[in-house]
C-alpha cells in the first residue's frame, strides 16, 4: 500500500477537491490519503471531513498549526503504507502515477522512484505524460552524485524532458520507501528550502534509486508577487537554507560548490523577479532598484559578486541576471530589457528557475 500525505492550510476548497479527484482517478488503487489540516479555517475543516466521509481511504487529522514541514512529518507518523508520497493540495497528479511508481519500484528493489514534474497554469488541466519509456536505475557513489546534481541546481540534461518537465527538488513526484522517509523528518528549524534539505537527507540513507521522465506531477504556478514585495525577513531565512546547506551538503561533497553557487543565483533571481512583478503604485522603481541591490550585497547573495564574470551553466535569463547585476544600475538595465520583452510578447514574462515559491 502507498500512503499519499497531503499538508492543508486554508487551500481553497476547490483546489482541494481538484487534488483529491486526481488521486481518486489512480488506475492503482491501494493506497490511503493522509489529509493533515494544519489549523485551517472551520470551512476548511468541515470540507476535509467530508472527503473522509466520502471516501474511506481518506483519512482526515487536524492539528494546530505548525508550518508545512510538521504537517509532513506528522503525516508520516500516521502512514501505514509501505511506501509514502508527498501531494500538495492546490496541485494535482496523473492518474498512472501510483500504478507506474510502484511497479517500478517492485521491478527494481528501489528505495526512491523519482518522475517528473510539470509547471502548469492555474486555469488549464495539463495532461502531459512526458516519456514513461525512460528509467534509469542509480546507485552507489556515482550515482548518488548525479541525483545530488540535480536537487542542487536541476541542469542535469538526462533528467528533463523536451517540454521543459524535470526532476524537482522539492518531496513531490517521488514513491519513497517508508522505512527511510519515517528516519528523514522535514526539518522545522528551517522556513524555506527545507525541502531541499530532506532530499539530501534522503539520498544520504537510500542504495538505489530509479528515475523515470513520466510526468507524475502538475505544479500549478500562481503568481502571489504583486503584493509581497521585497522581504528582507525572507532574506535572512535564505541564508539560514544556505548556511545549513553548506555545513550537510558542500563540506562533505565539494564537488557539488559550482551548482550550489548556480542554485544561488536561481534564488536570486526570484527575489529580483518578485520585486519587479510588484506594481509601481505600491513600490517606486527608485525603491525596487534599492531593494535589488540590498538583496545583491546581503547574505547569502554577497556571495555572488566575488564569482568570475563566466561561470555555471547558466541559462539566458541567469546569465542576463548575473552580468547585469555587476555593473552599475545593473538592475535599471535588467528592468528596461524584461519590459521591453514583455512587451513584444504580450504578456507579463515568465522566469522558470523552478524554485518559484509557493508558501502553505
Amino acid at each position: 500500500m502507498v500512503s499519499v500525505i497531503i499538508p492543508v492550510y486554508n487551500i481553497p476548497k476547490k483546489l482541494i477537491a481538484r487534488c483529491i479527484r486526481s488521486l481518486s482517478d489512480q488506475t492503482y488503487k491501494d493506497f490511503e490519503v493522509i489529509l493533515v489540516d494544519d489549523g485551517s479555517s472551520d470551512e476548511i475543516n468541515a470540507f476535509a471531513d467530508r472527503l473522509g466521509e466520502a471516501d474511506s481511504r481518506i483519512k482526515v487529522f487536524h492539528r494546530e498549526r505548525g508550518g508545512v514541514s510538521a504537517a509532513r512529518n506528522f503525516g508520516v507518523e500516521k502512514a501505514t503504507g509501505e511506501y509514502l508520497m508527498f501531494v500538495d493540495a492546490d496541485d494535482y497528479v496523473s492518474p498512472l502515477m501510483l500504478e507506474q511508481a510502484v511497479n517500478l519500484a517492485t521491478e527494481h528493489d528501489a528505495d526512491v522512484v523519482y518522475a517528473a514534474v510539470k509547471n502548469v497554469p492555474p486555469v488549464r488541466h495539463c495532461k502531459s505524460t512526458g516519456d514513461p519509456s525512460f528509467v534509469m536505475t542509480l546507485e552507489g557513489e556515482n550515482g548518488m552524485e548525479l541525483l545530488r546534481r540535480q536537487m542542487m541546481d536541476v541542469s542535469v540534461k538526462d533528467f528533463s524532458n523536451a517540454d521543459g518537465s524535470k526532476i524537482h527538488r522539492g518531496p513531490c513526484a517521488r514513491l519513497v520507501r517508508a522505512s527511510i522517509a519515517k528516519q528523514v523528518p522535514f526539518p522545522g528549524d528551517i522556513k524555506w528550502g527545507e525541502d531541499v534539505l530532506w532530499n539530501y537527507r534522503l539520498i544520504d540513507r537510500i542504495e538505489k534509486a530509479v528515475v523515470t521522465k513520466s510526468i507524475w506531477y502538475y505544479y500549478v504556478q500562481y503568481d502571489r508577487s504583486a503584493t509581497r514585495g521585497y522581504d528582507p525577513e525572507h532574506n535572512r531565512q535564505l541564508g539560514d537554507f544556505f548556511d545549513t546547506l553548506k555545513k550537510e551538503v558542500i563540506a562533505y561533497h565539494p564537488y557539488l560548490k559550482k551548482n550550489y553557487y548556480v542554485a544561488l543565483l536561481q534564488f536570486f533571481a526570484i527575489v529580483l523577479w518578485n520585486i519587479r512583478k510588484v506594481p509601481n503604485s505600491l513600490m517606486s522603481r527608485e525603491d525596487k532598484e534599492k531593494a535589488v541591490s540590498e538583496a545583491w550585497s546581503s547574505r547569502p547573495f554577497d556571495e555572488l559578486s566575488s564569482l568570475p564574470i563566466f561561470f555555471g551553466d547558466l541559462s539566458l535569463e541567469l546569465r542576463l541576471i548575473f552580468l547585469a547585476m555587476r555593473i552599475p544600475r545593473g538592475f535599471h538595465v535588467y528592468y528596461c530589457y524584461t519590459g521591453l520583452r514583455d512587451l513584444m510578447r504580450g504578456s507579463s514574462g515568465s522566469l522558470d528557475v523552478v524554485f518559484k515559491e509557493k508558501p502553505q
